[in-house]
């Protein structure tokens, strides 16, 4: 596995390989798709919307794109008009949180970048545009942080079909659902946000561990031995439940109760081995 940061650098979906793909597509026989599509190997279940078909690849398509695991194509391949096509692409790695920038793309790349949902995240489009023998194009890809791979989705037409495709995308990213290794906020929202969001949050998260390591030393001096160290472990073990969650917030909770449980057990054994002082007994008052 390995994490794709610089996520512009496979954008350029379909600009050498898009000709090859509409030629493909000429001829061979395509069969009705059933309602969803399942691919357990990248962990996703896509449920496309009515018109599009499969065809069938053909050795040279296999050797040739051996990323593209699925095709379909929008529209009558009978005609002699250019069709959408749609293609899933495999990325075989771990997708960040970087967002892209336009200063941050290559020089020749010529398109724009724009927003688009899915799973309540909030994804980077790439609209590509394309000249083919005098017919204009335009693409539209997105990678989807899926948490076994990325996946690439890459959806293309004539520029007449431009508003058309947008609307089959987010179609598309609608019934696109997996297991995302994004996490997610308690808000419900996705985390997008600042930075010092995330640094208050550290901030507090820490402040909170001090503050309990403080606590428990003072409960270890009006408690008998062994109560730093049970009260410890209980609150490991309770943290590596919370840690199932796949909320930013509640993670960095588990977090530090992880450590805190790790700090206070390591605090708690030295409380047990420790020599404590013997209390002062308290003289009767003369009356």
């Amino acid at each position: 596995m390995h994490f794709i940061n610089k996520r512009f650098l496979r954008i350029g979906l379909l600009s050498c390989r898009l000709p090859i793909i509409f030629m493909c597509l000429v001829g061979i026989p395509s069969v009705l798709i059933g309602e969803t599509i399942k691919d357990t190997a990248a962990g996703f279940t896509l449920r496309l919307p009515d018109g599009f078909q499969k065809f069938q690849k053909t050795q040279q398509w296999a050797a040739t794109n051996p990323n593209i695991t699925h095709a379909f194509v929008y529209g009558e391949l009978n005609d002699d008009k250019p069709n959408i096509i749609f293609l899933i692409e495999q990325l075989h790695g771990v997708m960040g949180r970087e967002r892209p920038k336009l200063k941050e793309m290559p020089p020749d790349f010529q398109g724009s970048i724009f927003p688009v949902k899915w799973q309540g995240f909030e994804l980077d489009a790439f609209e590509v545009p394309e000249t083919i023998q005098g017919i204009k194009f335009v693409a539209y890809n997105v990678q989807i942080p899926l948490k076994r791979n990325v996946i690439q989705l890459k959806l293309a037409g004539t520029v007449e079909h431009k508003a058309e495709l947008k609307l089959l995308l987010s179609e598309i990213l609608d019934g696109l659902h997996g297991e995302t290794n994004w996490l997610r906020s308690i808000t419900g929202d996705p985390v997008k946000k600042s930075n010092y969001y995330n640094t208050i949050l550290l901030i507090i998260g820490f402040g909170a561990l001090v503050i309990g390591l403080v606590v428990l030393w003072i409960i270890s001096k009006h408690t008998p031995k062994g109560t730093v160290f049970i009260i410890a472990v209980v609150i490991y073990i309770a943290s590596w439940h919370l840690g199932e969650t796949r909320i930013s917030e509640i993670r960095l909770f588990s977090g530090i109760l992880r450590m805190f449980g790790f700090i206070g057990g390591i605090m708690g054994i030295v409380d047990i081995v420790r020599k404590r002082k013997p209390k002062k007994k308290e003289e009767p008052v003369e009356q």
